[in-house]
């Protein structure tokens, strides 16, 4: 008898498991290619849950109210952090959502997104209910916008904070491009508040407008900014009206060192000092072409 060594092939079956991410959404892997898909109110607060997901990109399949959520916590997508805001792309396609309703006491930012470095396309708020107490930079769809980017995208609704940099849209614009967007709110705050965006500083906001009523109970005040520090406001227009203490302006209440271009605003203005139809105060070389009241 010989004696030998046998060697047996054995195949292991693994079963085809979809990866972790995708047990959480529609499908999708989060690739530019091949987004993320929301199809429901529980997949998109999952969002806010994972960090790790913050850099992907994300499609909105269907309009979602997010009153389905009932007692259940929102998760805001994001954080100030350097390394967990939101650098990934969210689009919106076409799609709507309805009563994002957010309350805190002393936070910062406070948004649907909470600090956006990424991109924000094609997506519709309705119903917005944010108050923030006394903190600041509060917006409906982000409470700050730093180097990113939103596109078409429209809000509609109340936001109230006891603070600065209040915005319809967003609370506070550094760096970023907003292009084709509107608000439609009610925005209250202590300083720094406006129909858009509370304060704008070093980016760009075109073709974009604002229609709601705007009161700030301090300075800086504006239909469509409420500060305008080094920022091009071009193609834009604000119709709310504005109350505020000092620098009330129909589209901006201050202009520091910024452009606005091709601009007009109707609303009727009340403040303290510094009154204008179209910018409150406008100082440091700060731009005013073909625009008016």
């Amino acid at each position: 008898m010989k004696s030998g060594i046998v060697v047996i092939s054995i195949g292991f079956l693994f079963p085809l498991v979809p990866c972790f991410s995708a047990l959480y959404y529609e499908g999708g892997s989060g690739a530019p290619d091949n987004p993320y898909r929301i199809r429901t109110v529980q997949q998109f607060n999952t969002i806010g849950l994972h960090p790790e997901h913050w850099r992907k990109h994300f499609t909105l399949m269907e309009d979602l109210d997010l009153l389905a959520l009932a007692d259940e916590p929102f998760h805001p997508i994001g954080t100030d952090e350097w390394n967990q805001r939101f650098s990934g792309v969210f689009d919106g396609n076409g799609h709507t959502l309805s009563n994002f309703r957010f309350a805190a006491e002393n936070s910062d930012p406070v948004g649907l997104f909470v600090t956006v470095t990424g991109t924000i396309r094609n997506l519709t708020l309705i119903g917005v209910n944010v108050h923030n107490g006394i903190g600041n930079r509060t917006g409906s769809l982000a409470g700050r916008l730093h180097f990113g980017h939103l596109v078409n995208c429209h809000v509609q609704g109340e936001i109230v904070s006891g603070r600065r940099a209040v915005g319809g849209l967003i609370g506070e614009n550094h760096g970023g491009v907003v292009t084709h967007c509107s608000a439609a709110c009610q925005v209250a705050g202590e300083q720094d508040v406006g129909g858009l965006v509370g304060d704008t500083q070093g980016g760009i906001v075109h073709n974009s407008f604002a229609s709601g009523p705007v009161m700030a109970a301090g300075d800086h005040s504006g239909g469509l900014a409420g500060q305008n520090y080094s920022s091009l406001i071009q193609n834009c227009y604000a119709i709310g009206d504005v109350e505020g203490n000092d620098f009330c302006g129909g589209l901006v209440g201050r202009n520091f060192s910024g452009s606005v271009v091709n601009c007009y605003a109707m609303g009727a203005v009340a403040g303290r000092m510094e009154i204008g139809g179209l910018v409150g105060r406008n100082l440091e070389k700060g731009a005013i072409v073909t625009s008016f009241s």
